[in-house]
């Protein structure tokens, strides 16, 4: 007997939803030929790495959130990654098998450790419950879960704000000149790289610690080279030709900690202030490696009690408030300029690919950024410009970087 409230309510149309994803999968024949669907399955391979893997980190961050009877914009977003990240999570792992079988050398290493199992349909079950109940519930995964955030530095400590954080982004690089087919060597090469992250905030009124994953991949699946094609044909402006150099495709993992301080702030009168907020942080993982430290100095009518932000450097979500002074929801503006010092290790859009042979160039190991702008603020929404100077980051590039950055932000 099926209960109304599975039938009509989330778990119930989650379900449906699945079984008619099956059935489209099944009448399309996607796995009755596998062989003549490999560009499908290497999308669903990409996809369901840069969407499942973080949004299954936020379950395991907010999973008692799940339970919660007063419907909150936590327990909706819980409930939505599970959603959402449990079935492409699963996409990654079918497709992943599919994928690896068509090479033989790997369709001889998954037939030793799956072949036995698959023979009959009682040890098919009996392997499929031992593992999955393993990884998934209470004396499995689920119990690891809360292990793994309260083993998190620095995020735990007594008498904080915490945030949960999500971000998608992409990063395209290109040589100088796109229009030519095959770019000099000496020049930055073609890449891209399509993410999803997770951050954690742990936030005082003087102080901001965050820890942030961010998973994605580099290479073609990036779709780098569409977004830019497209973007370039919609204004007019010179078609990219030199992609088919950009580096291969890799898995891209990087994390990252910052902290910032509100070290000194200034008040001039009820309306005006300025404050100064110094940064540190480190980043490490196969896209890049590198530390950092700078700092930030802002003026302005109405001066918002967060941490700002920097407009080229994750984690780009720090503007958030501190506490209710009377600010929020008015309309505000001020200016900042900062600076950002940072010693690279590694930068894969430079180096090249980690485990293949690629283009790469010789990088700088120190590199400076310079930014200033003016933000504007009313009630939720900010809007911040600034000018970006970078300076050169590879030993045969010509100039020095010079760019806008533009963003708008609104925190829920």
């Amino acid at each position: 007997m099926v209960s109304g409230g599975f039938l009509f309510g989330g778990m119930g149309l989650h379900v449906l939803a699945m079984f008619l994803i099956g059935m489209v999968v099944g009448r399309r024949g996607y796995l009755h030929d596998p062989s003549r669907h490999l560009g499908f399955f290497r999308r669903l391979l990409a996809i369901g790495l840069v969407v499942g893997i973080p949004l299954n980190i936020v379950v395991l961050a907010g999973y008692d959130l799940r339970a919660t009877i007063a419907p909150s914009p936590g327990s909706v977003g819980v409930q939505a990654a599970i959603f959402i990240g449990g079935p492409a999570l699963a996409a990654t792992y079918v497709s992943g098998f599919i994928v690896r079988m068509q090479d033989p050398v790997w369709k001889r290493r998954l037939h030793a450790v799956f072949g036995g199992v698959g023979r009959t349909a009682l040890s098919n079950y009996l392997f499929q419950s031992m593992v999955g109940t393993l990884i998934f519930y209470s004396y499995g995964f689920e119990g690891w879960r809360r292990s793994f955030v309260d083993a998190l530095p620095f995020i735990n400590r007594p008498d904080v704000v915490r945030n949960l954080g999500l971000n998608l982004g992409q990063e395209i690089y290109t040589p100088d000149d796109i229009t030519l087919a095959n770019p000099p060597d000496d020049d930055r090469p073609y890449a891209g790289w399509l993410f999803l992250g997770v951050s954690f905030h742990s936030r005082t009124a003087t102080r901001l610690d965050v820890i942030e994953f961010n998973f994605g991949l580099i290479g073609p699946y990036s779709l780098a080279e569409e977004t830019q094609s497209f973007v370039h044909k919609i204004f007019g402006a010179d078609r990219p030709r030199g992609w088919d150099h950009q580096l291969k495709t890799e898995p891209g993992f990087l994390a990252t900690y910052e902290r910032r301080w509100r070290a000194r702030a200034w008040a001039f009168g009820d309306n005006f202030g300025a404050d100064f907020i110094p940064h540190a942080g480190v980043s490490a993982g196969n896209v890049a490696i590198h530390g950092n430290a700078g700092g930030t100095v802002r003026y302005g009518f109405r001066l918002p009690t967060d941490f700002g932000a920097n407009p080229s450097r994750r984690p780009s979500d720090a503007s958030l408030h501190v506490g209710e002074d009377g600010r929020k929801g008015r309309f505000g503006a001020h200016v900042f300029a900062g600076v950002d010092g940072r010693y690279v290790a590694r930068d894969i859009f430079l180096d090249g690919n980690t485990f293949r042979d690629s283009r790469s160039v010789e990088r700088k190991p120190w590199v400076a950024e310079f930014n200033g702008g003016v933000a504007m603020a009313c009630r939720d929404l900010q809007v911040t410009y600034a000018v970006v100077y970078v300076t050169r980051q590879f030993e045969t590039q010509d100039r020095e970087n010079l760019f806008g950055s533009l963003s708008v932000t609104m925190p829920f």
